[in-house]
């Protein structure tokens, strides 16, 4: 029996580890070792008492790759920098065989303290050359940069180098990170820029300070021009950094050139540590630069890395990924990231700076901005699920699966982690007393996996690096790719600190080629310019297109092979190839057989010339335009930066930070839309009364401080006395004082003859922060009631609010309105923390029915059943899709006759995913007894062992502004990181906790089945990037369907999660099959940046103007550049249901009072131009026709 077991476990042990051995031989890479290689290279850094972490913070900073062919025998070598030991050089022998040449080849350097390293061909004899960057040492004899100038193969067959920088003017002494060439004065030599980062001892690089151009260069980086030097026979460099314009300071880590706006000229990015805010250098074509970073891009990394530019998602347009040191995991975020502090945010206005958060940012390249000669980038890292990757330094973006999308792979990890918040708080208490040594016992070391991603395409990546065989803890700094076997696929070489270096073996041609295809081009350029860096090309296989601009200098501290290398995925043929030379010359290749290399070269292949820099198709018209008579005369919506995170430090959001809403009605009476902006805290609500000449007049709308000081969310325009003019309801939101302050009062204005006057007396009182106001005749009749939301009860988040129901009980023209949720809706009652109400006749019964959206609740549905509202939400088949829900935008999406919703949400661009299985969450209670409401956001994190576990969100010094005493419970940073949050809350015996699950972020539009019955389905991922509040469905006409147009973003989220600003306003157009088309920018010509809440629709000299509410920001208004495809309808204030005929079909589209977050449009309806069978319905179920045949050319909108 025992024999017997001991045979059966033995198999058992042998079928396992076969089983292993047969997952690690289809893992993509082999990582081969020193002994199979010959490279044996090792960064090795020894500190001591005076020379350690503590003392020079850069120390660990780490050295690059530089992967050439240094013998030209079409074998990739392989040249290490070194800090504190020589640089290395591996001579290419084949089969993955290197031969150590670094003493025969001059390039050991084992003075300095070697960084970067940039390969080029600086004197164009055909032999590259070597480009070092050196640093740290005091000594400026020890610290010049190093240009190691090839002289040819020696007796013996080597390349060997002389060190030429003075003899070139490169031997600048700038405490250089690392350098690049590029030909940034289009003359077609190469030219030099210098990225410089040097720890002054007497500058604290976290402390703000007035920005300003850089008068004494100190960390400024550099900009040398080449300048042929007849009597050296070779180029000379010179500084020309002032003069061009290269004057902002910096800590500077990473550096790409790129053509960012495809204008022929090439610019820099610069990514930077600490404070200093990342760089984009536009050229101005005439030899100076102007950085344009806040122009460009909306936030960047805190602590930058190094960076690459390339095309992520095959749209023809370059993107940024930038690299920092958010961990993954709960612990290290835990252990490693300090508390959050409003005051940044408050610097970064005050001082000039961009807004910076802890993440790797991918900044999605959006096309041109139709408003400014700038490109538009939004950060997605959170929805690539690629933000959270530790301490990081070198990103790779190529294709290494071949599948058609660039992949990425990173290197990270740090030998001395000084962020431990445990190490900071010790060595805060006894630094004046320890010595060195003992402190630096007390650093943890941070030895990590790099980190590999599969690009799946559509922005989502897929973390493959143990299934591709990159699962080797390392410290490791600067990384390349080049195939160093010639066998088609891409190689991977990495510098590790204290360890040897990596080079991984691409197996993806070992295993499959039917899918996996490729191209490798090889470009010769002009004499001056022998890798033709600079060019673009563009790469056409079927309907995908494949964009490159050939650089080799990628990541950190890198130069990658100069061979061009397209992933093809099953493409068996390339249909053809557009290039633009450096000379800004177009060549094609018409048509090119793949698996194979293929050699273009400047001076054999036709080019012409052309006006225009770009390749591809040139765009049309877009759809929308600007439209400025009204956004001139409205002023800048203004709001008191009041800090809702004093009051409740772990609210996931801001709830003071809300509006403008916009409300769109007929103040005078003379047939015109005027607008109404609501204004926040102590600013007035701005009325701008259209006149016949389409000009607008600006008036207040709160005359008094008293009336000022209300936060003014959702106004509602609705004839309430039915005397025949537009009354108003004015809803008060915000956070800033208790809920017993009258601050939280909303009030009425009744139209008395053109004139909005206050009048408190016929609403009933009630204290909570609102959000929206809607009206419809739910009792049918004859008059308007009113849905005033309850959004959130101030400084008790999440407790659940009521949503109040006002009856309007008019009687011979006595005004009253009575909260009616007791007699006709008590599900209303504490129904949750609602953003936006629509009534809505979803059953098409006669009766209007209620929706209802809000935080940590499902969509919920109240069916009017004769008057009294019923919550059906159990039976609608929504109910177990709990989210952050925003608003609500009704209209018929896939033209089926009934109406749909689009619901929009907080989207998957954030620092934590929602599922069924593993939720986001809240738990409420006064945990500590001392009077206040502690709200707990929780996620799922992994565990140290890679279980996902929920923990709380914030980290301990966060938490202990809500909890203090958590300080005492878990004594330091570590105990508390390995704590859940059922151990830290004690859940679930606390008693009368609150505890909330939302298990869907995105925003989504249900469709409306029939009977009740509702099915959701998620908007496409450019919806997802940010969060959704206003919006309008336009109907379909002719063949097109359903357009929707929406807008958002959240500028007041959490600090630790950061600003959700990387929607631009989007437009949609419904395709059927339950597809939308997204269209770009340049497509749309919609484009709303800021934090955009409201959206509505007035109708201006004849065309419809769609209208913008940005929080903090100005009015938008948009028209119509294309003809007419719509007519509209003047409604009356009962009409709720327009039904018509289109294509031999009946449609229907509801009137609403109200519609998308905060906003209500003009009561006038517009339907296709060719309708036709118009029926008019109201409240009471009463019908008229209207006959399109009579329209006159005003009812013909463009």
């Amino acid at each position: 029996m025992s024999h017997n077991c001991n045979l059966f476990l033995l198999s058992i042990w042998f079928i396992l580890i076969n089983s292993s051995c047969q997952q690690k031989e289809k893992a993509l890479f082999r990582l081969l070792s020193s002994t199979e290689t010959g490279v044996n290279f090792n960064n090795l850094i020894t500190d001591n008492d005076s020379f350690n972490i503590l003392t020079y913070e850069y120390i660990y900073n780490g050295g690059g790759v530089a992967l050439a062919d240094f013998n030209n025998d079409q074998l990739i070598d392989i040249f290490f920098t070194g800090n504190m030991v020589s640089n290395r050089l591996f001579l290419n022998k084949g089969n993955f065989q290197f031969e150590d040449i670094s003493e025969k080849a001059g390039i050991e350097a084992a003075d300095s303290w070697c960084s970067g390293i940039a390969t080029v061909d600086i004197n164009s004899d055909g032999w590259e050359d070597l480009y070092v960057s050196t640093n740290t040492h005091a000594d400026t004899n020890l610290r010049r940069n190093l240009l190691f100038v090839s002289q040819g193969l020696d007796s013996s067959g080597i390349p060997y180098f002389v060190e030429m920088g003075s003899e070139y003017g490169l031997a600048d002494t700038s405490y250089s990170m690392n350098a690049v060439f590029f030909d940034y004065d289009n003359d077609l030599d190469l030219d030099l820029f210098i990225i410089v980062n040097e720890m002054h001892d007497l500058r604290n690089p976290v402390k703000y300070r007035a920005k300003k151009i850089a008068e004494s260069r100190i960390r400024v980086d550099k900009l040398y021009q080449n300048n042929w030097n007849d009597s050296l026979a070779h180029p000379f460099f010179t500084d020309v950094s002032k003069q061009a314009g290269i004057d902002v300071p910096g800590y500077s880590l990473g550096v790409n050139i790129t053509d960012i706006n495809q204008d022929g000229w090439q610019d820099i990015y610069i990514s930077n540590d600490f404070i200093s805010n990342d760089i984009l250098y536009l050229n101005n074509q005439d030899g100076t630069f102007e950085d344009v970073a806040k122009k460009y891009f909306k936030h960047t990394s805190h602590s930058a890395m190094g960076n690459d530019v390339m095309d992520i998602n095959n749209d023809g347009l370059v993107d940024i990924i930038t690299l920092d040191m958010l961990p993954e995991d709960n612990y290290r975020r835990k252990t490693m990231m300090g508390p959050g502090n409003y005051m940044s945010y408050i610097n970064n206005r005050k001082f000039g700076y961009d807004f910076q958060f802890v993440r790797n940012t991918l900044q999605v390249n959006r096309g041109e901005n139709p408003v400014e000669e700038s490109m538009v980038f939004s950060d997605v890292s959170f929805l690539a699920g690629i933000s959270a990757t530790d301490w990081s330094w070198s990103p790779m973006v190529a294709d290494f699966d071949h599948n058609g999308y660039r992949d990425l792979i990173i290197t990270n990890g740090f030998p001395k982690d000084i962020t431990d918040r445990d190490f900071t708080d010790y060595q805060a208490d006894i630094h004046r007393y320890a010595p060195k040594r003992l402190l630096l016992t007390k650093v943890p070391e941070v030895k990590l996996t790099n980190y590999a991603f599969r690009n799946k395409g559509n922005l989502k990546f897929e973390n493959v690096s143990q299934k591709w065989g990159i699962d080797v803890p390392s410290f490791s700094n600067g990384s390349a790719y080049a195939d160093l076997d010639n066998d088609g696929d891409l190689d991977y070489v990495v510098n590790n600190i204290n360890d040897p270096a990596f080079i991984y073996e691409n197996l993806l041609l070992n295993h499959s080629k039917e899918s996996s295809h490729y191209l490798r081009i090889k470009l010769k350029g002009p004499k001056e310019n022998p890798h033709a860096l600079g060019t673009k090309l563009s790469l056409y296989a079927g309907a995908d297109q494949i964009y490159y601009e050939q650089n080799i200098y990628r990541g950190y501290l890198s130069s990658i092979e100069p061979t061009i290398h397209i992933g093809l995925g099953s493409h068996i043929q390339v249909d053809s190839i557009e290039i633009i030379w450096p000379d800004l010359t177009k060549s094609m290749v018409p048509k090119s057989e793949v698996d194979k290399v293929i050699y273009l070269d400047f001076n054999q292949m036709d080019k012409v010339s052309d006006d225009n820099p770009r390749l591809g198709k040139e765009l049309s018209t877009p759809w929308l335009a600007r439209y400025s008579p009204l956004t001139a005369v409205a002023s800048k919506h203004e709001e008191f930066d009041y800090v809702d995170f004093n009051v409740q430090p772990l609210v996931p959001h801001k709830f003071s930070q809300f509006g403008p809403g916009l409300a769109v009605g007929d103040i005078n009476k003379d047939g015109l839309s005027d607008l109404l902006i609501s204004g926040s805290a102590l600013k007035s609500s701005q009325i701008l009364l259209q006149t016949k000449t389409g000009g607008f007049i600006v008036d207040s709308l709160e005359k008094t401080d008293a009336e000022r000081r209300h936060e003014s969310l959702g106004a509602l325009f609705f004839d309430a006395d039915l005397d025949g003019d537009d009354d108003l309801y004015m809803v008060s939101g915000g956070f800033e004082f208790p809920l017993e302050d009258s601050f939280y009062l909303d009030r009425f204005y009744r139209n008395n003859e053109g004139r909005l006057e206050l009048d408190l007396s016929v609403i009933p009182q009630f204290h909570q922060s609102g959000s929206c106001v809607r009206a419809a005749d739910y009792d049918r009749d004859g008059d308007l009631d009113l849905i005033v939301a309850g959004r959130v009860l101030p400084h008790k988040f999440p407790k659940p609010c009521s949503t109040i129901l006002l009856e309007n009980q008019l009687e011979k023209g006595e005004l009253r309105f009575a909260i009616a949720n007791e007699t006709t809706a008590p599900e209303l009652n504490d129904v949750g923390n609602v953003s936006d109400i629509t009534w809505s006749d979803f059953d098409q019964d006669g009766w209007i029915d209620l929706i209802v959206a809000g935080e940590w609740m499902p969509i919920s549905v109240f069916r009017n059943m004769m008057g009294s509202l019923v919550n059906i939400t159990s039976k609608t088949g929504l109910s177990d899709q709990i989210g952050w829900w925003t608003s609500i935008i009704p209209g018929d999406i896939d033209l089926d006759g009934d109406v749909d919703y689009v619901i929009g949400n907080f989207g998957k661009n954030m620092l934590f995913q929602a599922s069924d299985k593993f939720p986001v969450g809240i738990y409420a209670n006064d945990f500590d007894k001392n009077g206040g409401f502690d709200a707990i956001l929780t996620a799922f994190f992994p565990s140290t062992d890679g279980e996902l576990v929920e923990y709380p969100v914030h980290g301990r010094s966060d938490f202990a502004k809500q909890i203090n005493k958590i300080k005492d419970t878990y004594t330091s940073h570590d105990l508390f990181a390995r704590a859940a949050i059922d151990e830290i809350l004690n859940l679930p015996e606390s008693e009368g906790t609150l505890a909330y699950r939302a298990n869907q972020l995105a925003s989504v539009w249900i469709e409306n089945r029939g009977e009740g019955q509702f099915k959701l389905h998620e908007l496409p991922l450019e919806v997802q990037v940010a969060p959704i509040y206003g919006g309008i469905i336009l109907p379909g006409h002719q063949d097109q369907g359903a357009q929707l147009l929406l807008v958002g973003n959240d500028f007041g989220t959490d600090l630790f999660t950061g600003r959700c600003d990387a929607f631009n306003g989007l437009v949609l157009e419904y395709g059927g099959e339950y597809s939308f088309k997204s269209l770009s920018i340049a497509e749309s010509g919609f484009y709303v940046p800021g934090d955009a809440k409201s959206m509505v629709m007035m109708i201006t000299n004849g065309r419809p103007i769609f209208l913008v509410g940005q929080n903090q920001g100005d009015l938008l208004a948009f028209q119509s550049s294309t003809d007419g495809h719509f007519m509209s309808i003047a409604l009356k204030p009962n009409d709720v249901l327009i039904k018509y005929e289109l294509d031999n079909k009946m449609r229907r589209e509801e009137a609403y009072y109200g519609s998308g977050f905060l906003s209500q449009s003009q009561r006038t309806i517009l339907l296709p131009r060719d309708a036709r069978n118009i029926v008019i319905v109201d409240y009471q179920g009463e019908t008229r026709n209207v006959s399109s045949d009579t329209f006159s050319n005003e009812n013909i909108l463009n």
